[in-house]
């Protein structure tokens, strides 16, 4: 679904707790609200004068809220589109808005350093923080959860009550910014540490500092409290973990062994072990008791692998490489199955499903990617952040796709469609680690000298938790249970996750042991030259029996190509599964029915997928309904097929889902039921299986099981042929086809997308680019930028096709920001490789853009006329656009003063040059412009083209071509004003005032204006009045001068507009009618001022008063006709066009009788 309207980037979604509307906020100064279901914008919410930054939607399902640069933030009702509140109260741009659970409540963040809490109903602002002078970089939750603890880069610690919202303490010490705080397990001390190397250990009661640690050479970056509140850990850039007493602040122990910045430390919950991260790609973990490692995970491959993930199945392994390469592992066979090369450079962060079959990595250009594992394809790029990524999760169910990056947002995506679901604003930095609870409704996030952060999944919406992620069990906590996720250690512990005792954290890769694994500290040490080389990660927490065995059979199943591996794993998930391991009675099957480790025994494999399908554990369940489907190990049977490979599928297996579909579509083992085969297709085919996307695309064409939908087929096969289905590609090319030869514009975009690609047709770009450029011009959002990226990579070969798309692109805004220039200079370069759609487009948008008189515009179109682009050559005319360029680039005088800037040109003396133009920005234009312009003046004089005098001089005069040479200037100026040319005549004026080349004569200048202006010469006319307002050349006359000024007024000249303005407002002011008069005038038309209808009233009244004709007139027409800001009085109005008409004014006596009329009226 395709929603387009905004002109500007879309800043904002929200989207109803009931699924049914979507507001859009942008930097259009708009706010758009949108029907869920069909795309059809509903309304369109405008009153905002600044960008819209933050939108949001109560519970009410109608309320909606957005919050903007221009400080002020609006309540409206989305389904009448009537504002209801403007909150105002904010002194700088408002970055986010959220409301509460029960919508009572709005709260607002701003730039301006302050929160502030609304009440929705009145507008009221019932709550503002104030305290921190500077950016906060860390808070927690005192163990109690009655005060909040801060840092921040004021260079502060401030202690805050949470039932009053005020500062209690603000603690000083620090001389630089405040990175980590840390509140001791008994509530009794808090602990800071500093960008200025040290750690400050205060009393939480009085504020006191107990302590200043320092010993520390380079900024501290994390800082943690041991369980028993008796020791303090530090890291830091110098690349040392530090151990203090907490009670005395003795240093008692120095850890060396990282080779790089430590960025975050942590205790274990039993303040047994120290675990440390650090930029050199390792964990270390270190005995609290004594002066060394414990052990040290595997360090970074001989490939530079930075970033690795495991699906939870134990399956898929996936590893990022400095060398821009994602590999996708068999964790069983340990083969590559994919290698996706050419990657963006930095990456951030990946992430990879359950089942593995999705996988997603973010990058440093601000993109994500996702791919379907199954295939090996890119399925979508996602491109809404603005920093670099560093986060990412994929939801339990494969659902959601979430990403965290430097800009400080976490962005929710559907993982089968690419569409943005909802962004979540609340950290105050960049974000750095994200993970899904089990069940999927809870999201955990953390950040750069952040709070840990809980979101709730509520009414389809994650919303933020009213407490933050402990590092801590609660103490109620039930033995039997258990162990819920969650984050441990300080803010910097950003992606650690803990279930028992220990936790450990690869770069950028979670790990989760149970208490009880002897084991995994020896199998750490069994990978072997011959294993793959990158970090070993674990799959999330296995709370069951035998956790410990199963993870080392990982470890060693995806060393499985060496035989002593893959026996080692047989032999672990052997252990595993004797222990109670329902996992590890599933991979013991999956062992023996694909012989890894042992002997192929198909019945061995029926029985433990039997015992651990028993134990609801999907993955089993499907395997033992395809051993009935297939009658493998097994006698077949399509009812028992069916029967587990439902069960499967209810809980979330996606191939199963969709083999269900397949069961309920050919009726095998359940009566045939087309609708049930749609809703499975469906849930497999939003997980990204490719197989379900294509039959579900079948069903839309049909209209089995479905409303016949073509637009939907579309979509669902277009997933599908991404993935490389070849009956997918044949039916995508084949629909896309049909539908756009009806004029579908989705069927358009996608026979576009089909030629592209080479989608069951020979690639064609040029083809692809027209059809995208169909859709394009028909608001097709997805076109426009399909068209733009296309568009790019060709106009970089040359391709001058590809140049005017990508010119058309920077036209109309299509895919990115409007820039005229660019398109130019595109449909120049395609236009000289005889692209006559090019020279048509250069010439209708420089034709466009000439009428606003910007000089690249009238560079462009000298050159449509020179060459002939898109028009008849015409010589003469392409030297006037050249001379036009380059004189309003460098104008003979574009200053504003009627008096100062004159004499200094008649005196001869130097003006000041930032008085004319800066024309550094147009520099390189200007060059262009000047060669072209003397070459044809040149040409066309030596064929006796009388006007090409002027030209030709001109380029002497001001060195355009050809050196400077004022006196062939002079000369070709003379010949041209004996043939009559304005131009001439102006320019011969300006030599004569400025003694260029000639004696100084003010007068001969003056006649030359005059002359000049009398053809019809705006500039001239405008210096005609600057003459008579200075007296120069001709005796002082006021009146003429704002007369002239008006004239060249209305004949576009820009500086006329405030000389007549200022020149009217000084006359005024010293009671002169006239002045009066031309001063209302200006307010009345925004003539070198504001309108103001109010202020042309009062002058026009002054004026008139002193029986000035023209301002009784204009004053009764404003009386008599409803103008704005103007109260109508017809009565008055008679009585000033009886004093007009009374003068002899021509027009008054017509509108008189229209008063009269009026008057009856009334």
């Amino acid at each position: 679904m395709e929603m387009n309207a905004h002109t500007k980037v879309v800043n904002s979604i929200a989207i109803s707790s009931n699924g049914r509307i979507i507001l859009s906020g942008s930097s259009d100064e708009s706010v758009m609200v949108w029907d869920a279901i069909t795309g059809q914008l509903k309304q369109t919410l405008t009153g905002h004068s600044g960008v819209i930054n933050s939108v949001a939607i109560l519970p009410d399902n109608r309320t909606a809220v957005s919050g903007s640069s221009d400080n002020t933030i609006k309540i409206w009702d989305a389904i009448t589109g009537q504002m209801k509140l403007t909150l105002e109260g904010h002194t700088d741009a408002i970055c986010s808005v959220a409301c509460s659970h029960d919508g009572r409540l709005i709260l607002s963040g701003s730039s301006d350093k302050t929160i502030k809490v609304w009440n929705t109903a009145s507008g009221e602002s019932m709550k503002v923080l104030i305290g921190h002078e500077s950016a906060v970089l860390a808070a927690v939750f005192s163990p109690d959860g009655t005060r909040i603890v801060s840092g921040s880069d004021d260079k502060t610690v401030r202690i805050w009550e949470v039932a009053t919202d005020r500062v209690i303490k603000k603690l000083k010490g620090h001389t630089q910014s405040v990175s980590s705080v840390a509140v001791s397990p008994d509530g009794a001390a808090i602990v800071s540490g500093s960008t200025d190397m040290t750690i400050m250990i205060w009393d939480a009661s009085s504020g006191a500092v107990r302590h200043k640690l320092e010993a520390h050479t380079w900024n501290i970056c994390s800082v943690a409290v041991s369980p028993d509140s008796s020791t303090i850990i530090s890291g830091s850039w110098d690349k040392m973990i530090k151990v203090w007493d907490m009670s005395t602040g003795r240093l008692k122990r120095t850890l060396a062994g990282h080779t790089n910045s430590i960025e975050a430390v942590a205790f274990s919950a039993d303040g047994q072990l120290i675990v440390s991260g650090s930029w050199d790609y390792t964990v270390q973990v270190w005995d609290s008791t004594i002066d060394a490692k414990t052990t040290e995970s595997a360090n970074d491959s001989k490939q530079g692998i930075t970033h690795t993930a495991i699906s939870v199945d134990g399956g898929v392994i996936v590893s990022g490489s400095s060398d821009r390469t994602i590999t996708v592992w068999d964790a069983l066979t340990g083969q590559p199955r994919f290698v996706f090369e050419n990657q963006p450079e930095e990456l951030g962060a990946i992430a990879v499903s359950r089942e593995g079959r999705v996988m997603a990595a973010g990058f440093g250009d601000h993109t994500i990617q996702v791919y379907d594992i199954a295939s090996g394809r890119p399925k979508h790029i996602l491109d809404d952040h603005t920093g670099a990524i560093h986060a990412l999760a994929i939801s339990p169910d494969s659902l959601l796709v979430v990403s965290g990056a430097d800009d400080k947002t976490i962005k929710l995506w559907s993982a089968g469609t690419g569409d943005l679901l909802q962004t979540l604003t609340g950290h105050k930095n960049v974000i750095r680690g994200l993970s899904f609870s089990p069940d999927g409704r809870r999201l955990f996030s953390s950040g750069y000298y952040d709070e840990n952060l809980v979101w709730i999944l509520k009414n389809e919406q994650f919303v933020k938790s009213d407490r933050t992620a402990q590092s801590q069990a609660p103490a109620t906590a039930k033995k039997s249970e258990p162990e819920p996720w969650r984050l441990v250690g300080n803010a910097m512990a950003k992606q650690w996750v803990q279930c028992g005792s220990r936790s450990f954290k690869m770069p950028h890769a979670l790990f989760a042991w149970d208490s009880r694994m002897p084991e995994a500290v020896d199998a750490l040490r069994m990978w072997t030259p011959n294993a793959p080389q990158f970090p070993i990660v674990i799959h999330p927490l296995h709370t069951t029996g035998g956790a410990s065995e199963l993870i080392v059979g990982h470890f060693n199943a995806a060393a499985a190509n060496s035989p002593v591996h893959a026996r080692r794993a047989f032999d672990f998930y052997t252990k595993a599964t004797r222990n109670g391991s329902t996992d590890g009675q599933y991979h013991l099957g999956l062992c023996y029915r694909r012989a890894i480790g042992t002997d192929l025994d198909l019945s061995q494999a029926v029985n433990h997928f039997s015992d651990a399908a028993v134990k609801e554990h999907a993955g089993a369940q499907y395997q033992l309904a395809l051993c009935f489907e297939d009658g493998v190990g097994v006698s077949q049977n399509a009812a028992e097929a069916y029967k587990w490979m439902l069960k499967a599928a209810r809980r979330g297996h996606v191939d199963a889902q969709f083999s269900v579909g397949k069961y309920h579509e050919a009726g095998l083992g359940t009566p045939l039921d087309p609708t049930a085969a749609v809703v499975w297709y469906r849930r497999a085919a939003e997980r990204l299986h490719h197989e379900a996307s294509f039959h579900l695309a079948r069903c839309y064409e049909r209209g089995s099981g479905i409303e016949a939908d073509l637009e939907q087929a579309l979509r669902w096969c277009k997933s599908a042929a991404t993935a490389d289905h070849d009956e997918a590609k044949a039916l995508l090319f084949e629909l896309s086809r049909r539908c756009s030869s009806s004029g579908n514009l989705l069927g358009t975009y996608l026979e576009g997308y089909c030629h592209e690609r080479g989608i069951d047709t020979v690639a064609d770009s040029d083809s692809a680019m027209r059809l995208y450029r169909d859709a394009a011009d028909r608001y097709s959002a997805a076109a426009q930028k399909a068209l733009f990226k296309l568009a790019r990579v060709l106009a970089e070969t040359q391709d001058p096709h590809g140049q005017r798309q990508l010119a058309a692109c920077y036209e109309h805004g299509y895919g990115t920001e409007r820039n005229t220039d660019r398109a130019l200079a595109l449909y120049l370069k395609a236009a000289r490789q005889f692209d006559d759609e090019a020279q048509r487009g250069l010439f209708d948008l420089s034709t466009q853009l000439a009428l606003d008189a910007q000089p690249t515009s009238q560079y462009y179109l000298a050159a449509c006329h020179q060459h002939g682009f898109g028009t008849a050559a015409d010589a003469l005319l392409a030297a006037r656009y050249y001379w036009k360029a380059d004189e309003e680039l460098h104008p003979f005088d574009d200053s504003d003063e009627p008096g100062d800037m004159d004499f200094a040109l008649l005196e001869g003396t130097d003006a000041d040059e930032s008085q004319v133009v800066d024309a550094s920005a147009c520099q390189d234009q200007t060059e262009l412009s000047r060669e072209p312009l003397f070459q044809l003046a040149s040409d066309l004089s030596n064929r006796g083209v009388a006007e090409a005098r002027f030209y030709l001089g001109y380029c002497h005069l001001k060195g355009c071509g050809v050196d400077r040479d004022g006196a062939r200037a002079v000369e070709e100026f003379e010949q041209a004003v004996e043939d009559g040319n304005v131009d001439a005549m102006l320019y011969l004026g300006h030599c004569y005032h400025q003694e260029q080349d000639v004696e100084q004569d003010h007068r001969q200048a003056f006649d030359l204006y005059k002359k000049a202006a009398e053809g019809l010469q705006m500039d001239a006319q405008y210096w005609v009045g600057r003459c008579y307002a200075n007296g120069v050349g001709t005796a002082r006359n006021d009146d003429l001068a704002l007369q002239s000024y008006e004239i060249a007024v209305d004949g576009g000249n820009v500086p006329a507009r405030d000389a007549l303005h200022k020149l009217a407002e000084q006359l005024a002011a010293d009671g002169n009618r006239n002045g009066q008069y031309y001063l209302a005038r200006c307010f009345e038309f925004g003539i070198g001022t504001n309108r103001s209808i109010h202020s042309a009233l009062e002058w026009y009244q002054k004026a008139a008063s002193q029986d000035h004709a023209e301002a009784q007139y204009s004053l009764g027409v404003l009386l008599l006709e409803d103008v704005q800001q103007a109260e109508k009085d017809p009565t008055q109005a008679l009585g000033w066009f009886k004093r007009a008409a009374e003068q002899g004014h021509p027009l008054a006596a017509a509108k008189l009788e229209q008063a009269k009329s009026a008057c009856a009226i009334q």
